[in-house]
């Protein structure tokens, strides 16, 4: 059984500001695709983009959207925060609860898709992407971040659902998968590569287990 549509994957392009922007002209492809998408399934349609998660402008953009949206009677039924994670930043998990909270008050479901934890390769404007053995010299700065990548798995599980959050999916399972993902040689995920559980799969059993309905 069919249970949802991703319908809108990309960024909201309309560069709307502010709150009386929410009533203007958003992009007129995302209404089409919404109710052209409707009218073929009953199921969940959902919106999901990345860098979302703790709020920001980004955030702002596509809150007016999907205010807009509801406000005009078009059928969206949930939001998905993608979470490319990354251990070398210092997440706000208030900033994440809150903005949970404002889209559910909107009227939609919030969703954790995508999620992963690993490491900021960018090598900067104009240059090459970084590697692993750039960023990671010995056995203890795996050490190091592997500790991190426990603190946010740990602490993004338990935010999403002490806010209410129904859904949560990662982005793959195991570490040194064999296949095509763009993180696959950072370790970033909760089984070793012979399918063994790694502490953050302990932490976000941990999360799941403290936010359980008493």
């Amino acid at each position: 059984m069919l249970s949802g549509w991703i319908s809108v994957s990309k960024k909201d392009n309309s560069r709307l500001i502010g709150e009386e922007k929410i009533n203007e002209s958003h992009p007129i492809f995302v209404r089409k695709v919404l109710e052209k998408t409707r009218s073929l399934s009953k199921a969940k349609l959902e919106i999901r983009d990345f860098n979302i998660a703790f709020g920001g402008k980004k955030a702002d953009g596509l809150y007016q959207l999907i205010k807009h949206l509801k406000n005009s009677n078009i059928p969206i039924d949930a939001i998905g925060f993608q979470c490319h994670l990354n251990t070398n930043i210092n997440y706000n998990y208030d900033e994440m609860y809150e903005n949970i909270k404002r889209f559910q008050d909107i009227g939609v479901d919030v969703y954790i898709t995508e999620l992963d934890v690993g490491m900021n390769l960018w090598g900067g404007e104009g240059k090459p992407r970084r590697k692993v053995s750039d960023v990671i010299k010995n056995e203890n700065d795996w050490k190091n971040y592997f500790e991190k990548q426990n603190k946010i798995y740990y602490n993004v599980i338990k935010t999403a659902r002490l806010a209410g959050v129904k859904l949560i999916s990662d982005w793959g399972f195991r570490d040194d998968v064999p296949y095509g993902n763009w993180r696959k040689d950072q370790k970033a995920w909760m089984l070793n590569k012979d399918y063994s559980k790694k502490q953050a799969y302990y932490e976000v059993l941990k999360a799941l287990y403290e936010t359980l309905e008493k």
